[in-house]
């Protein structure tokens, strides 16, 4: 059963969001995605739905939508190598994604790492309506 729950998740990792691609999952659950420099963005999806959208003292936290799910947009307030600069997190049916830019994808300058980052989730949020469409039965 989990072999077919990660087989499912893996089908949700788009091989394009915004100006980021797919270089190679590292798991099932996991992508890692890469615009001029390596691994400057990952995806991870998750079977539970759920997060909670509070700012901590390093994490300034602020409620976002992509493609009309409520998400919420993380954003770190000051230089710390164990969090990633900024995170964008959405639920939608029963996955939550959780899109990080890492250093080298958020190049220091906040504006337009959220820029890419909400594109990038519009867009991969797109394929994941796409993967989880039902099939329509012809009668």
């Amino acid at each position: 059963m989990l072999l077919a729950v990660l087989v499912a998740i893996a089908v949700l990792l788009p091989p394009r969001m915004g100006d980021y691609e797919l270089v190679a999952p590292t798991t099932g659950t996991k992508g890692l995605y890469s615009r001029k420099r390596p691994h400057e963005a990952t995806l991870v999806v998750t079977k539970e739905a759920g997060f909670s959208c509070s700012s901590t003292s390093p994490v300034r936290a602020s409620a976002r939508y992509v493609r009309k799910q409520r998400g919420c947009l993380f954003l770190a307030t000051e230089a710390d190598p164990h969090i990633a600069p900024l995170v964008l997190a959405w639920s939608f049916r029963d996955y939550t994604f959780w899109l990080s830019l890492t250093k080298a994808g958020f190049d220091d300058d906040p504006m337009a790492a959220e820029r890419r980052a909400t594109r990038a989730s519009e867009e991969a949020q797109r394929w994941i309506e796409r993967a989880l469409a039902t099939p329509h039965r012809h009668n």
